[in-house]
């Protein structure tokens, strides 16, 4: 969450409990030179590595850091759910279904995305994706993503995460 000043940062807290703020940032970030070698610094703490949230709460007291602010939708898509409501809100409630996709005696509900190359036949995809070269046959997928060149038949899927080339059925 961030607060800012004009475009200078003046307060930043990542990932809040309570947040003060419905303005965040979205991990996105570039560094003047100079900057660079405060990494060092800050890591020879013993400060959080695995986020840059946490260097940038770290920096913003004792050095200028600006925000850039633009005004539209976005998205945290680092989970599956929050993927496909990603994906929804972008299809609001329609189909996008690539003209390379091949698609037979199959029903598609609200919010379904299908890529190049998916072959699917026989089956009910709602609120799901599906990613290029994929085979599904025969199932009934609802809030699923199923991953490049995946090949799944004769199952019924809710909320699954079905990784890329993984065979089931």
């Amino acid at each position: 969450v961030v607060k800012v000043d004009q475009e200078q940062v003046v307060g930043f807290q990542e990932k809040p409990s309570d947040p003060q703020s419905s303005l965040v940032s979205i991990a996105c970030y570039a560094f003047p030179a100079k900057t660079l070698s405060l990494f060092h610094s800050y890591l020879s703490n013993g400060n959080n590595p695995d986020e840059p949230g946490w260097f940038l709460q770290w920096l913003y007291p004792n050095y200028s850091v600006y925000a850039f602010s633009f005004d539209g939708a976005w998205f945290d898509i680092g989970t599956p759910e929050s993927y496909i409501g990603a994906v929804a809100w972008a299809l609001d409630d329609g189909t996008l279904i690539d003209s390379e996709a091949i698609l037979s005696g199959t029903t598609l509900g609200k919010n379904v995305h299908v890529m190049s190359g998916a072959k699917i036949t026989d089956s009910h995809i709602e609120n799901s994706v599906v990613f290029p070269n994929a085979v599904v046959d025969s199932c009934h997928l609802k809030n699923s993503i199923i991953d490049e060149a995946t090949q799944i038949r004769n199952i019924d899927l809710s909320g699954a995460l079905i990784g890329a080339h993984t065979q089931i059925g």
